[in-house]
């Protein structure tokens, strides 16, 4: 998340929690937050910790499309504005995490009572953005090619995700990401 989401967030977040808006929780990895049939009425900002945001092919294998750290929001915009259940997104916590929630009337109520409110909502579409748009980009590169480009658009993950959450986050086999981190490591080996 940018830093002027973070200061904005900051300045108000004493205040939220003073009226009641924000909710602190503390979940432990591979936690469920969102599943199918629940209602993606909330918007979470991650204090600590990372999740996963996926859904499930035929096969019930997880297709990831997002994760999410440190300072970033947990949100399935699409279900939380036209309200009703979740169909196919899951959140999972892929570390012990602590985060804030709030639901879409409290976050009705913030934007009434915090002008701030209408800046940071600017501020959390256009970072979900941009790593959607930096996801599919890495996805357009052949396969041989994606893990060198994750380890340049996505640093702080390289180290964070297991051998079977970054090969379904790439679209790529284990094969594939074993001799990618092979050649990454040997022309990084050659650089020093």
């Amino acid at each position: 998340m940018p830093n002027e989401l973070m200061l904005i967030f900051n300045e108000l977040e004493a205040l939220m929690i003073a009226e009641g808006m924000l909710r602190r929780q503390k979940l432990k990895r591979k936690e469920t937050l969102l599943r199918p049939g629940m209602h993606a009425d909330e918007v979470h900002l991650i204090c600590s910790g990372m999740a996963k945001m996926y859904w499930k092919n035929m096969d019930n294998e997880e297709l990831i499309f997002a994760f999410c750290c440190e300072d970033e929001v947990l949100i399935v915009p699409d279900r939380f504005v036209l309200g009703g259940k979740n169909e196919r997104v899951y959140i999972e916590m892929t570390e012990d995490s602590e985060i804030y929630t709030i639901n879409k009337t409290q976050l009705g109520l913030a934007y009434q009572q915090f002008e701030e409110m209408h800046q940071l909502g600017k501020l959390v579409l256009a970072s979900l953005n941009r790593k959607r748009d930096l996801h599919t980009q890495v996805l357009q590169e052949p396969e041989g090619s994606r893990y060198g480009f994750f380890c340049a658009l996505f640093p702080e993950l390289k180290h964070r995700l297991s051998e079977k959450d970054t090969c379904s986050f790439l679209g790529i086999s284990k094969t594939t990401l074993f001799s990618s981190k092979r050649f990454y490591l040997l022309k990084d080996s050659r650089k020093k």
